[in-house]
């Protein structure tokens, strides 16, 4: 019974962090597919913005850059370039690309 409850408990753990955010070792990632665009965000105000309105503040957009030819667009923090890297850096790893942090 209780091994039956931990692969339970295991399996809707594995099921929320597959989905679309993700702790990454440098802090929160996520992905949101939104009209033909992929949107990839690096913290969970940005995230919970991007939920209620379809927008992301501040962004840096690579138009055809992903795996099918989509337009990529990442979250970046005004201040520096740390999240933006973060985040193409990630995005590139985990969709097997050579995305330039430019």
């Amino acid at each position: 019974m209780r091994v039956a409850l931990l692969f339970a408990c295991l399996a809707s753990i594995t099921s929320i962090t597959n989905g679309c955010k993700n702790l990454d070792p440098g802090g929160y990632y996520a992905e949101e597919e939104r009209d033909g665009r992929v949107y990839v965000l690096g913290t969970e105000d940005g995230h919970a913005r991007f939920a209620a309105s379809g927008e992301i503040p501040y962004a840096h957009t690579r138009i055809g850059s992903g795996p099918n030819g989509e337009t990529l667009v990442f979250e970046v923090d005004k201040e520096g370039d740390e999240l933006r890297d973060r985040l193409v850096r990630h995005y590139g790893a985990k969709h097997g690309l050579e995305l330039a942090e430019n």
